[in-house]
């Protein structure tokens, strides 16, 4: 089993190192660990389904006594639930009776450069002016040694479309060239 608990999360695979039994465990311990506060996650991925079935199979208020969080082994009584569930904030918050707001997805695209780019585009963030809509497309190095650009800031309507498009990678390309006219896209490794 690899690593799981990194800085961002808990990563690993789904269905092998990311199973069942492990995401109501990881509940179970989150509520054991902060004290009765549930936290509640999804992304888009084709395993937060899964996942989120694992850790929740419903939600449901109960007035001003907290909530009761129904898992598949059983519930689990909380003063506090914590929403984290990105795209779909709205369809967990409505499970447990909160319709008041809605979620507008909105994507943003990125090209990831090999460590070879970082020598001929920076060694920190250059960000544009930020708009009323988007902090911009940035040049950014990480951590790691790679260089990525983006992201552009694109409304749609599938929370969970998470396609690359030409033209989202022709609007990056063009923003970060602002910031860094000489782009060396022959070390474009990925997109996404």
């Amino acid at each position: 089993m690899g690593r799981l608990f990194g800085t961002d999360g808990v990563r690993g695979v789904a269905g092998t190192e990311l199973d069942h039994d492990l995401a109501v465990a990881l509940g179970r311990a989150a509520v054991r660990k902060i004290g009765k506060r549930v936290l509640i996650g999804r992304d888009s991925r084709v395993s937060g389904p899964m996942l989120e079935d694992a850790l929740v199979a419903g939600i449901r208020a109960e007035g001003g006594q907290g909530f009761t969080v129904e898992t598949t082994q059983g519930e689990i009584r909380a003063r506090f639930v914590v929403n984290a569930s990105g795209v779909f904030a709205d369809k967990v918050a409505a499970m447990a009776g909160d319709t008041s707001f809605s979620i507008h997805p909105r994507k943003g695209e990125y090209i990831l450069f090999d460590k070879t780019a970082q020598e001929k585009l920076v060694k920190g963030i250059v960000f544009p002016a930020p708009t009323k809509t988007t902090k911009g497309i940035l040049v950014c190095a990480t951590t790691h040694g790679n260089t990525f650009i983006g992201p552009n800031a694109q409304d749609q309507d599938s929370r969970e479309d998470t396609a690359v498009t030409t033209p989202g990678m022709d609007e990056i390309i063009a923003g970060a060239k602002k910031l860094v006219p000489e782009l060396p896209m022959g070390a474009a490794i990925t997109q996404f």
